[in-house]
């Protein structure tokens, strides 16, 4: 199997498994990224699911670090629905660390940048 292939298996296998083992999902969202020549978006995409999966497991510093890397590859692949998964992440974190006003600042740009690429929110009219 090419490795952009893999690395997409490995992506939906992550977002199955964070239905029922957080780090489970972060572990097959890992493998992915470390797969050779996967395209940067890919690669955003999984970083980001990656920082959601260890955010629930409760470990905030290494979300942190899981963070600050989804959102560097977010922006060098110009990915805005990786970078809302990111910034929402990193408002989990700011919150678990009650800093609430860097916390709601972060839920916020998630939402208006989710919103930009078109996800809706639920119970919002146009879609949620």
């Amino acid at each position: 199997m090419e490795p952009e292939a893999e690395a997409r298996v490995r992506l939906g296998l992550a977002r199955m498994s964070g239905q029922c083992d957080f780090t489970e999902a972060a572990r097959l969202a890992a493998a992915g990224v470390a797969l050779p020549g996967i395209p940067a978006s890919l690669k955003a995409q999984l970083l980001g699911l990656r920082a959601l999966d260890l955010s629930m497991v409760g470990d905030d510093e290494v979300t942190a670090h899981a963070v600050s890397d989804a959102l560097e590859a977010a922006a060098q692949a110009q990915d805005k629905a990786a970078e809302a998964t990111a910034v929402a992440v990193d408002s989990v974190v700011r919150f678990y660390r009650m800093d609430w006003t860097a916390a709601f600042a972060c839920a916020d740009r998630a939402s208006a940048l989710a919103a930009e690429v078109g996800f809706a929110r639920r119970g919002d009219p146009a879609g949620g």
